[in-house]
């Protein structure tokens, strides 16, 4: 079966919900018989380092360490989470048309005239004097009606969401990534992973105490091990 030492491993992975790095041996002898199998590598450590793909791209071009800058995205401003009324919000403003549509969605397309702030190096240069700016403005927003208001304008955003918000989310829904085991009584997170369009399943539910012992170590020491708890 294709990919079926892969499913296997991440399928007890899952069952057993521990979140470790994997190097996995996938064979592929349905389909590539003369290629023979290959192996994917990963590892939480390695995701987490690509994702911060900017910082060490710019640390490599002028080894020089960035600073800490929270939200922030260092070549590109006005780019990160802002504070609302009644919460938070993501906005990515990654060139200067989207900066005219977003200062014009704000009430301020006079932003655009300022020489401070006509060019994104413009921008990065000024970028505390900008987000000084930017941050007044979107205090007096609450989230949904900034959310429509930018969607309307184009302008990519994201309101920042609770775990149970983000749980109940019409796109987690759809995923169908919260998966509920076997017996109904443990609903987690599957894997990010699917196979020709098909998610892992929640194959397993965790064992009660005990209950695989026989399976694992014999019956004889199941045996012993229930008249120790009688």
């Amino acid at each position: 079966m294709v990919l079926k030492n892969i499913t296997r491993l991440m399928q007890q992975q899952q069952s057993r919900r521990v979140m470790r790095p994997f190097s996995a041996r996938i064979d592929f002898a349905a389909e590539r018989r003369s290629e023979g199998a290959s192996t994917i590598g990963g590892g939480l450590g390695k995701f987490h380092r690509e994702a911060l793909r900017d910082a060490p791209a710019d640390y490599q071009a002028s080894l020089k360490v960035p600073k800490r800058q929270g939200s922030e995205v260092a070549q590109v401003v006005p780019s990160k989470v802002y504070a609302t009324i009644d919460g938070f919000i993501m906005i990515a403003v990654g060139n200067d048309k989207l900066f005219a549509l977003f200062a014009r969605v704000l009430g301020h397309p006079e932003w655009t005239e300022d020489p401070r702030f006509r060019t994104n190096p413009d921008r990065v240069h000024h970028r505390a004097e900008l987000y000084a700016l930017v941050d007044d403005a979107i205090g007096k927003f609450r989230t949904a009606d900034l959310q429509r208001a930018l969607e309307a304008a184009g302008v990519p955003n994201a309101p920042v969401q609770s775990i149970d918000q983000a749980l109940e989310h019409e796109q987690t829904r759809a995923l169908g990534i919260v998966q509920t085991g076997p017996d109904g009584k443990l609903s987690l997170i599957g894997s990010p992973l699917s196979f020709d369009g098909t998610r892992l399943p929640f194959r397993l539910s965790p064992p009660e105490l005990g209950e695989q012992t026989a399976d694992i170590l014999g019956s004889d020491a199941a045996g012993s091990q229930k008249a120790r708890k009688t």
